[in-house]
C-alpha cells in the first residue's frame, strides 16, 4: 500500500511546490458588501452569495443586504430559488450590487441535442435529462456509468460482472430488438462512438455534463442508430477568469460483499460406494445402513456431519521428496470441521488509486482545458491488476466571425486478468466453489512448494488448485484509444452560421492469453486416490498461447448551415446538414496449443501448424438532413427533422432510407395571462412527438460487412477452438455457412411516439416531470428454419414485431435552501412494459441465450423471445404438476417427476426502476446519497444449480439431508386423479436427491425474483476553512471526503446465491447468473482535492 501511494504523494507535493513559487504574491482577503435587488429595485432576501471554489458564503438579509470576506480577485456566485445564478468577479471592489433575473430553470436552460446542437429546453418536444459534473463525480467514481446510475428515469445500467475490467450494459427505456443492439448510442463532443465502446475508457473528471435523450423522437437525426436513445457527453473546455489548477487523489478499497450462502454441516462425499487406490487398498464409502462415509478426495459435500473432533485425511497419499533427496508417501491430516471463510479469504482487498491534475483557463474569446489522470488498481482476485492513463486537451477560440473548437482525448489502459482453468477450462470462480467445506484454500496457496497443493498432489481429485490457476493461466491486454475532433465555424451574417466538424475514434487492442504447461508425475497419473483424478488424467497439459490484435478506425465529418430569424412573434431556425462516416476494422489471431518451452509464450516455439485467422470489415455511411424549428411568441414550438441516409453494409437496392420526425412543445404558463404571476405554478409545459427510425442488425459482425447479406465462401482457418478446420492434411479450403443470407434484408424499423409535461412550483422549489412513450419495432432480423434440401439450415428474414412502452416520472424538491443549510431530494421512477407481438411465420418463439456454460449436463431451456410475453423471458423445465399446480411424485420413490417441456417463469427485464438521490450541506460539510431499486422481473440462478450438485450451499441442506415428503406433492392414483401425498417420502435426502435435482435438468427451483435495493453512492465531504487556505498564499480551497459505492444490497430471501444485477455478459440475454462471474463487491475510500 505504501509503495502504491508514495508516487502519488511525491507528485502532489511537487505540484504544490511549483505552484508556491509561481504564486509568491497572493490575493489578500477583504470585506465585500452590497445589495441584491430584483428588476424593480426591491431588495431580495435569502439570496446565497458564495465564494467560488470554497464553502465560504453568506445570504442577503430582509432588505437584500449582505457582507462577507473574500480574496480581492474572488468570483462571487449569487443564486436563489427562482432566479438565474450570476458569477461576478470582485476585481478588488469592496461594494458589489447585483440585480437578479427571474428564471424558469427547466425551460430556459440549454440542452445539448443531436449533432451537438444546443437548444433551449422550452423548445424540446421530447424528454431529456442533464447530469452535471458535480453530480457525476460526487463519489469520485472510476467509471462514468457508475456516476449515472440511479439519477435518470428510464436509464438502466447493469454491471454484469465484478472482474478487474467489467463491461457495462446501458439501456434507455427497455428493449426493442430481439437479436440486435438495444444499448444506447454514446456520443462524445459530437462524435458517435462504436457500439462496443466502454464508458470506463473516459476519465469522469473531464466530463462537463451528460445530456440524456431518452427516446428516438429526440435522437432521430442519427437515423439507423437512433432507436435506443443517446447519451451526449460534453467534456470540459475551460472557465473564464484566472487559471485554475485542481489536484485530486482518490483511493478506494474493494472487498467481497456477497457470496452464496454456504452450508457448514456436512463433509465430503459424492455418491461413491467403493474405491481402490494406487496401492491396491479397497476403500468402502458406505455404512451398512446406507449412510455415506467421509471421502477424502471428493469435491462434493454429501458426506456425514462434521464430528468436530480429531483429524481426518484430506486428499490421497502424496509422494513427497525429502530434503536429503529421498521420497516417502505422506498424507495431509486436518481437523474434522468446516472452514467457513475459505472462499471469502481466497479473495483479497482490491485497491484503486486515481490521481487527477487539471488546468483550465479562459477569457472573453478563448478557453483551454487540460486534464491528466493516472489510475492503478488491484482486483479482488489475486494477481489481477489494471492501469489507465488519460490525457485530455480541449480548447475554444473566437476571432471576429470565426470560431474554432478542438477536443482531443487519449486513453491507455492495461489489464492483467486470470484465464480459464485447466482440466475442463472452467473459470476461476468454479475452481474456487468446487471444493468441500472441510478444505481451507489458504493452506494451498504455495502450490509450487507444498506437495499437497501441487498439480500432482492437490487434494481435490476432480479439480485443479485455484491458486495454481491465478499464477499459471493469464489474460493480458492493453488498449490505445484516441478520440479527437476539430470544429471550425463561420458567422458571416447575424442570421447565418456555417460549421464543419471532423472527428475520429481510433482504437487498438492487443490481447494475449497464456496457460502454463503441466507435466504430471507417473504416480499421479496412476490415480493415487482412486477417485478418477480428472486433472492428472490429462497426463500432460501443453503450454498454450493466443495472440489477438484488434484495430478499429472511424472517421466522421459533419457540416451544418444554421439559419435563424425572428419575424415579429414568429421565430424560425433552420439547420441544413450533411454527415459522412467511414469505419475500418481489422483483427487477427494466432494461437498454439503445443508450446515446446515451458514459460516461453511465443507462437513460433510451438510444434505443428498454429491456428490463424484474419478479418477486415469496412463500412461507409453518409446522410443529408434538415432540422426546422418554428416558434410563436416563445411559448409554442414545432420541430421537424428529416434524415436521408445511405449505408454500405446493405445491398445496393436497400441502402437508402429516410427517417422523419416531428415534435412540439407548448409553455402554457407563458400563454395564459392569468398564470403569469402565479406564486404556485411557476411554469408548465406540455410536449409530444413521433418519429420513424431504424436499427441495422446483421449477424456475426453486427453493423459491419456487406458479406452479411450475400452467401459467400469463407476462408477456412484453424484455432484452438476448432478441431476440424483448414488447412487440413496440408490442403487449404473454403466453407459455406449453414445460414442462408438475404440480399433483401432491411433495417429493423421503429415507430416511436412520446408525450409528457413539465411543471414547476413555488419558483422552482418543486419540479415535476412526466412522460409516456410507445414504440413498435417491426421487420426484425431473424433466422428462420428452412428445408435441408436447400443446403442450409436457416435463412435470414425480416420478420417479427415488438411493442415497448412505459412511463417516466421525475420529482425534484429543494426542501431547504439558505446560506448555511441546504437539502435537496430527487426521485426518478420508470415503468416499462413490452410485449412480443410476432416472431416468425409458424413459430412463436426464438431462443436468444442458453444455460450451456454450467459445468454439468446442459439444462433444458434458456432465454427466449416469446409471442404474447414480455421480452425476454426465462423458459425452463419444471416438475410435472396436477391441474392445481401441485408436484406429482413417484408413488414408490417419492421423487418428483420431471416435465421436460419448457415453461415460462417470468421476464428478465425490470418493470420498475426507482432512483432516489438526496443531498445535505451544512456550512462546510455535505452528504450525498443515491439509492436504487429494481423490481418486477426474475433471474435464473444457474450458479445455485451448480452449487446444489456440489452440495456446498445452504439450499442443499434445507431438508437436513433427510428423507422428506416432497412439499405440496400429490400421487396419481388413477389416470387424471390425484391425492395429496402424506406418507411417501423421497427414497433419499442426500446425494441422489440433490444431484438428481440437478442431473435431471430441472430449472424451476432456481428461478427467483431479481428484485433488489442498493445503496449506490454515499459521499461525505468537508471543505477546509477558507482562512487556512489564505495562509498558504496560493491554495484557493481544499476538501476531503469519504466515499462509498454499492455498500448495501437487499434482495429476496429466496435468492441465496448472488447479485441479481449480474449476468453472463452484457448482451440481450440478461437474467442468468453463472459460474463464470466474480462475486459482487463493495467499494469505500477517501478523496483529497485541492484548488489552486
Amino acid at each position: 500500500m505504501k509503495k502504491l501511494l508514495l508516487p502519488i504523494y511525491i507528485l502532489v507535493a511537487g505540484c504544490l511546490l511549483m505552484i508556491s513559487f509561481a504564486n509568491s504574491v497572493s490575493a489578500q482577503a477583504h470585506k465585500i458588501s452590497g445589495k441584491v435587488t430584483d428588476s424593480n429595485g426591491m431588495g431580495i432576501p435569502g439570496i446565497t452569495i458564495q465564494v467560488k471554489g470554497t464553502s465560504a458564503g453568506t445570504a442577503s438579509d430582509a432588505q437584500g443586504l449582505y457582507e462577507l470576506s473574500a480574496p480581492s480577485d474572488a468570483t462571487l456566485i449569487f443564486s436563489g430559488i427562482g432566479y438565474t445564478s450570476q458569477n461576478v468577479i470582485s476585481k478588488g471592489r469592496s461594494v458589489i450590487n447585483v440585480t437578479m433575473q427571474i428564471s424558469h430553470t427547466q425551460l430556459n436552460e440549454l440542452v445539448v441535442t443531436a449533432f451537438g446542437i444546443k437548444r433551449e429546453a422550452r423548445e424540446l418536444g421530447y424528454a431529456t435529462a442533464t447530469i452535471d459534473s458535480k453530480s457525476l463525480n460526487q463519489s469520485k467514481v472510476y467509471d462514468l456509468s457508475t456516476g449515472l446510475t440511479g439519477k435518470v428515469s428510464g436509464l438502466q445500467i447493469n454491471l454484469p460482472n465484478n472482474g478487474i475490467d467489467p463491461q457495462t450494459r446501458i439501456v434507455l427505456r427497455g428493449n426493442r430488438s430481439f437479436l440486435g443492439n438495444n444499448q444506447a448510442l454514446i456520443v462524445i463532443n459530437g462524435i458517435p462512438m462504436p457500439d462496443n465502446y466502454n464508458l470506463a475508457t473516459l476519465d469522469p473528471n473531464d466530463v462537463k455534463s451528460v445530456d440524456v435523450i431518452k427516446g428516438a423522437v429526440g435522437s432521430a437525426l442519427y437515423g439507423s442508430r437512433a432507436s435506443n436513445g443517446v447519451l451526449l457527453i460534453t467534456t470540459n473546455t475551460g472557465v473564464q477568469g484566472k487559471p485554475e489548477i485542481i489536484v485530486s487523489n482518490t483511493t478506494t478499497f474493494q472487498s467481497v460483499a456477497y457470496l452464496p450462502k454456504f452450508q457448514n454441516e456436512f463433509t465430503s462425499y459424492g455418491g461413491e460406494s467403493i474405491g481402490r487406490d494406487l496401492f491396491g487398498v479397497t476403500h468402502v464409502y458406505m455404512n451398512p445402513d446406507g449412510t455415506p462415509r467421509y471421502v477424502p478426495y471428493e469435491n462434493e459435500s454429501y458426506g456425514p456431519p462434521f464430528s468436530g473432533k480429531g483429524l481426518v485425511q484430506l486428499g490421497g497419499k502424496v509422494l513427497v521428496t525429502n530434503s536429503n533427496g529421498s521420497t516417502t508417501w505422506d498424507s495431509l491430516m486436518v481437523p474434522d470441521r468446516p472452514s467457513p471463510n475459505s472462499v471469502k479469504n481466497f479473495f483479497q482487498t482490491g485497491v484503486t488509486n486515481q490521481l487527477n491534475v487539471s488546468y483550465s483557463a479562459g477569457g472573453d474569446n478563448s478557453s483551454f482545458y487540460m486534464g491528466v489522470q493516472h489510475v492503478t488498481g488491484t482486483g479482488i482476485v489475486p494477481t489481477t491488476t489494471k492501469r489507465r492513463d488519460n490525457v485530455t486537451f480541449n480548447g475554444t477560440r473566437k476571432d471576429g466571425i470565426f470560431s474554432a473548437q478542438y477536443n482531443v482525448g487519449y486513453t491507455y489502459s492495461k489489464v492483467d486478468d486470470v484465464g480459464p482453468g485447466y482440466s475442463q477450462q472452467f473459470p476461476l470462480y468454479e475452481q474456487i466453489l468446487d471444493n468441500p467445506p472441510i478444505l481451507n484454500l489458504a493452506m494451498f496457496k504455495d502450490w509450487r512448494n507444498n506437495p499437497f497443493a501441487s498439480p500432482d498432489g492437490y487434494v481435490n481429485a476432480y479439480n485443479t488448485n485455484p491458486w495454481q490457476e491465478v499464477d499459471g493461466s493469464k489474460i493480458n491486454y492493453y488498449n490505445n484509444n484516441l478520440i479527437g475532433s476539430f470544429q471550425l465555424s463561420l458567422q458571416p451574417l447575424s442570421w447565418l452560421n456555417l460549421s464543419d466538424r471532423v472527428g475520429a475514434t481510433i482504437n487498438n487492442q492487443v490481447y494475449k492469453a497464456t496457460q502454463q504447461a503441466i507435466t504430471f508425475a507417473e504416480w499421479a497419473i496412476q490415480d493415487p486416490t482412486g477417485g478418477g483424478a480428472w486433472p492428472s488424467a490429462l497426463q500432460k497439459f501443453n503450454g498454450q498461447d493466443i495472440d489477438y490484435t484488434y484495430t478499429e478506425n472511424i472517421w466522421h465529418n459533419d457540416f451544418l448551415a444554421t439559419l435563424n430569424h425572428k419575424f415579429n412573434d414568429f421565430s424560425v431556425n433552420l439547420i441544413l446538414g450533411a454527415s459522412v462516416s467511414q469505419s475500418v476494422l481489422n483483427n487477427q489471431q494466432l494461437s498454439s496449443t503445443t508450446l515446446l518451452v515451458p514459460g516461453f509464450y511465443n507462437i513460433s516455439s510451438g510444434s505443428g501448424t498454429p491456428g490463424f485467422f484474419q478479418n477486415k470489415f469496412e463500412q461507409r455511411q453518409y446522410a443529408y438532413f434538415e432540422d426546422l424549428t418554428l416558434g410563436w411568441k416563445d411559448f409554442l414550438f414545432l420541430h421537424l427533422t428529416n434524415r436521408d441516409e445511405w449505408n454500405s453494409v446493405l445491398a445496393p437496392a436497400h441502402q437508402h432510407y429516410e427517417y422523419p420526425s416531428a415534435n412540439a412543445s407548448f409553455i402554457f404558463t407563458d400563454a395564459i395571462p392569468s398564470l403569469h404571476n402565479s406564486n404556485i405554478l411557476t411554469y408548465g409545459k406540455i410536449f409530444g412527438g413521433i418519429t420513424r427510425v431504424a436499427n441495422i442488425s446483421l449477424n456475426s459482425q453486427g453493423t459491419y460487412g456487406a458479406y452479411q447479406v450475400q452467401n459467400v465462401f469463407n476462408i477456412g482457418y484453424a484455432s484452438i477452438f476448432t478441431t476440424n478446420a483448414f488447412p487440413f492434411g496440408g490442403l487449404g479450403g473454403y466453407s459455406l455457412s449453414n445460414v442462408s443470407l438475404n440480399p433483401d434484408v432491411t433495417p429493423e424499423k421503429t415507430i416511436s411516439q412520446e408525450a409528457g409535461f413539465n411543471l414547476g412550483f413555488w419558483n422552482d422549489r418543486i419540479n415535476f416531470n412526466a412522460d409516456y412513450y410507445h414504440e413498435v419495432t417491426s421487420q426484425q432480423t431473424l433466422a428462420a428454419e428452412v428445408s435441408h434440401a436447400t443446403g442450409y439450415d436457416q435463412k435470414i428474414l425480416n420478420t417479427g414485431e415488438m411493442l415497448n412502452e412505459g412511463v417516466e416520472l421525475d420529482l425534484n424538491y429543494k426542501v431547504i435552501q439558505n446560506a448555511s443549510f441546504t437539502w435537496n431530494v430527487a426521485i426518478h421512477y420508470a415503468y416499462n412494459h413490452n410485449e412480443v407481438l410476432s416472431i416468425l411465420p409458424n413459430n412463436n418463439s426464438v431462443q436468444i441465450g442458453s444455460f450451456a456454460n454450467d459445468f454439468l449436463p446442459l439444462l433444458d431451456g434458456g432465454i427466449f423471445a416469446q409471442v404474447g410475453q414480455p421480452y425476454p423471458v426465462i423458459k425452463v423445465s419444471d416438475w410435472q404438476r396436477d391441474p392445481q399446480g401441485k408436484v406429482i411424485v413417484d408413488p414408490v420413490t417419492g421423487m418428483p417427476a420431471v416435465d421436460h417441456s419448457l415453461k415460462i417463469f417470468g421476464n428478465t427485464n425490470p418493470k420498475n426502476i426507482l432512483g432516489i438521490t438526496t443531498g445535505f450541506s451544512y456550512k462546510t460539510v455535505s452528504l450525498n446519497v443515491v439509492a436504487d431499486y429494481r423490481g418486477g422481473y426474475y433471474i435464473m440462478n444457474s450458479l445455485g444449480r451448480d452449487l446444489d450438485f456440489i452440495g456446498s450451499d445452504y439450499h442443499s441442506v434445507t431438508n437436513g439431508r433427510q428423507r422428506i415428503i416432497f412439499p405440496n406433492s400429490v400421487i396419481e392414483v388413477s389416470p387424471g386423479k390425484f391425492v395429496n401425498n402424506t406418507s411417501v417420502a423421497t427414497y433419499d435426502g442426500g446425494d441422489p436427491f440433490w444431484t438428481n435435482y440437478y442431473g435431471t435438468g430441472i430449472g424451476s427451483p432456481y428461478v427467483t425474483s431479481a428484485a433488489f435495493w442498493k445503496l449506490r453512492e454515499v459521499s461525505i465531504a468537508y471543505q477546509l476553512p477558507l482562512k487556512w487556505m489564505q495562509r498558504t498564499h496560493f491554495i484557493k480551497s481544499a476538501s476531503v471526503s469519504l466515499i462509498g459505492n454499492d455498500l448495501i444490497m437487499l434482495r429476496p430471501k429466496t435468492n441465496y446465491w448472488t447479485d441479481p444485477e449480474f449476468a453472463e455478459n452484457n448482451g440481450n440475454a440478461t437474467g442468468r447468473t453463472s459460474i463464470g462471474e466474480t462475486p459482487p463487491a463493495r467499494n469505500y475510500g477517501f478523496n483529497i482535492t485541492v484548488h489552486f
